[in-house]
């Protein structure tokens, strides 16, 4: 890390001194009055919400910078009044805001083009469908957000000339306007194109496969003698830091879930490796950063080289939570098998956090709602009596998941996307064909999160143990233990808990019955065709569900004490004690993954002090690779350190950069909630 990356690394993530530069914050509601008194359009608001933000913003150049582009501006004003929303929601199916997100745009096709291609390929389409009121709509939309975003980046231009910055001031007279021509100009467009489209509320947007993307350009540089390698790394950690000085306004869920995801290697159709000298550049940056922007996933397969295993573990071994690993072989055929095109399905990316889709068509919502596979259990559960042998109470929760599987595609109907002009005109054949993505795109397909797997699976082999084999539990007893609580019965909670077989210790009893819960789930879900798509997609993660269904959930026949959480995606139960992370990956590679591929690591938490061992990163790195050959289709490992972790609640001053993977990204662990702070200590430690 040179000291011009480090002095900026200090300034913009540990003082945060750019903060001083922004406003105080307003009301989001600030314009849906206006909105909702003149009965403005949708696509009108999304432009002049857009507009608000870019008009309004304050350009702030500093001297030593060459990316540039910071919020000054904290806020995102809403588009309807939360009356006007209450009514949508009436008729329609609102996703989360209503916006537009969870996506990776074309970022290659625009900077190929510039915006002074795109604007004229707008007006060619303006002429086509001079008679389409719709598709004029939005187009213009469109081009008022590329006029919009430009005159931002104009009077950036303008600023960093009155400050004497001629490196930015030059590479922003080429772009946006002109196509990227450099590595430095390609990574300047893409953070003009990233900030605008968070500008405009199209949150959770990717970063792609910038690896693939930017190549060419740094490919160029290099030829040319235009910069050297360590010049090329000075860029791309610049461009990282770019991407941290907003963040802090886009937290999801919880603070650092803001899905700036990036990923690098890949299969190519024909069979050759597509990770390149970039991607090892953006791997370097990442370890000498160590910030939680942007999420680093690889993608990987059976044939990936162990050295580049070992080099992904260095950064596991820095405690950033990352990279996650991508299964190529389990990913590319599981789109395959739901329809997607070949030359498309092995150019897929990561959405926000793990879920699969198609830079520049993918319109899918990934997200969709989560099923309960411990609900569905103990629906059944609840009436064992009904189920005279275990087959038949097996069977019953398989079809238990069947139903919630069934009320799920009946809730999600007559979707409604707020319009999304700024995203619009970087997904492919928006502008040709004259749509705003928020109408759908090529791939516009509904995927469901899986959670609670291994509490659903222990449950179940419970109740087989010591119910119907050994007969050492009656219903009643069963039932009024798990109705107060284990309350009047903390025997039956430790015979649940401890006497009987967990996933994650290679016991084929509990792996067994999550694969089946896991293939009802696709069973039902085969065939069946949302309003927009051609698929409805499964997966095991949990997302933030492992929290919220965890605190209504009563008592499990696992042992588990109402309200607790469910583990995190794709892991064991927190009360389960697993043998081990050789044991685990076993246990949970075990499934068909090709059938449940919408995204859901599993995830590993391995105690920080095993990589003081000489020797561990590679012991490390050969859990992944045996995680890979089995068939796991995604995996991240957490380095942590539960000590470490209680003194950062008591004292959060002093562990401001601890970072810890959350469910599929990562965030500074003080700035947690407790709930999802306790979750992570919670969780095992492994050593190798």
């Amino acid at each position: 890390m040179t000291d011009r990356i480090r002095k900026m690394k200090e300034y913009f993530v540990s003082e945060k001194g750019h903060h001083t530069f922004r406003c105080e914050p307003e009301d989001i509601y600030a314009l849906t009055e206006t909105f909702a008194e003149n009965d403005v359009p949708d696509t009108d608001r999304a432009v002049m919400r857009a507009r608000y933000i870019l008009d309004n913003e304050t350009p702030v150049v500093f001297d030593d910078e060459k990316i540039t582009l910071m919020r000054t501006i904290p806020f995102t004003p809403a588009v309807f009044t939360e009356d006007e929303m209450a009514e949508l929601q009436k008729n329609f199916w609102v996703h989360e805001s209503g916006d537009f997100n969870n996506f990776a745009p074309d970022y290659g096709m625009v900077l190929s083009k510039g915006f002074d291609t795109l604007l004229e390929e707008i007006d060619e389409s303006l002429k086509l469908y001079a008679d389409d009121e719709e598709k004029k709509t939005d187009l213009n939309a469109m081009k008022e957000m590329i006029l919009s975003l430009s005159e931002l980046c104009g009077r950036y231009q303008v600023k960093a000339e009155l400050e004497g910055n001629s490196v930015v001031a030059g590479t922003l007279k080429k772009v946006p306007a002109h196509p990227a021509q450099s590595l430095l100009e390609a990574l300047q467009f893409v953070r003009i194109l990233n900030y605008g489209m968070w500008a405009a509320n199209n949150y959770q947007c990717s970063l792609g496969r910038l690896d693939q993307t930017l190549h060419p350009y740094y490919k160029n540089d290099i030829g040319s003698g235009k910069i050297t390698n360590d010049e090329a790394l000075e860029l791309i950690e610049e461009f990282f830091l770019s991407l941290n000085r907003d963040s802090d306004f886009y937290d999801g869920v919880q603070q650092g879930d803001n899905g700036q995801t990036l990923v690098i290697g890949g299969r190519n159709q024909d069979g050759r490796d597509a990770y390149n000298e970039l991607s090892d550049i953006m791997l370097q940056a990442c370890l000498e950063l160590k910030l939680i922007d942007p999420k680093l996933n690889l993608r990987c397969d059976k044939n990936t080289p162990f050295e580049r295993l070992v080099r992904c573990t260095e950064l596991t071994k820095a405690g950033i939570g990352f990279p996650q690993y991508l299964n190529d072989d389990v990913i590319i055929p599981a789109l395959l098998r739901w329809g997607y095109d070949p030359d498309d399905a092995y150019e897929y990316c990561a959405a926000a956090c793990w879920e699969p889709i198609i830079p520049g068509c993918g319109t899918d919502l990934v997200n969709a709602d989560g099923m309960n596979y411990p609900e569905a259990v103990l629906k059944v559960v609840r009436h064992i009596d009904d189920y005279p042998d275990a087959v038949l109470f097996e069977n019953a929760c398989y079809e238990s998941v069947k139903e919630e599987a069934r009320r799920m595609m009946d809730k999600y109907h007559n979707l409604y996307v707020i319009p999304s002009p700024m995203a619009s005109f970087m997904m492919r054949g928006c502008i040709k064909e004259g749509r705003d993505c928020a109408k759908g795109c090529k791939y516009s397909n509904v995927g469901f999160h899986g959670v609670g797997i291994s509490v659903a699976a222990d449950s179940m082999e419970a109740v087989k143990e010591l119910y119907y084999e050994k007969k050492t539990v009656s219903a009643e007893r069963l039932k009024a233990g798990l109705k107060s609580d284990f309350a009047d019965d903390i025997e039956l909670k430790n015979m649940l808990l401890h006497t009987t077989k967990k996933m994650g210790n290679d016991e084929d009893g509990p792996d067994r019955y999550a694969g089946g819960l896991m293939s009802a789930f696709a069973d039902e879900l085969e065939g069946k065709k949302p309003d927009r798509g051609f698929c409805y997609r499964n997966g095991t993660a949990s997302a933030m569900y492992y929290i919220w269904y965890g605190e209504k959930c009563p008592a499990t026949p696992d042992g588990r004490r109402a309200n607790e959480a469910f583990p995190a995606n794709y892991s064991p139960s927190l009360c389960a004690h697993a043998k081990g992370p050789i044991s685990v990956i076993k246990s949970f590679t075990k499934q068909d993954m090709i059938r449940s591929a919408n995204g859901g690591p599993l995830t590993l938490e391995i105690h920080n002090s095993v990589f003081a061992s000489d020797g561990n990163v590679e012991k490390v790195a050969e859990l992944v690779k045996l995680f890979i050959v089995r068939g796991g289709h995604e995996l991240q490992i957490n380095a942590v350190n539960r000590d470490d972790m209680i003194d950062a609640q008591k004292h959060p001053e002093r562990h401001k950069g601890m970072i810890v993977r959350v469910w599929g990204w990562s965030g500074y662990f003080v700035e947690l909630e407790k709930e999802y702070q306790d979750q992570i200590i919670k969780r095992a430690e492994f050593c190798v």
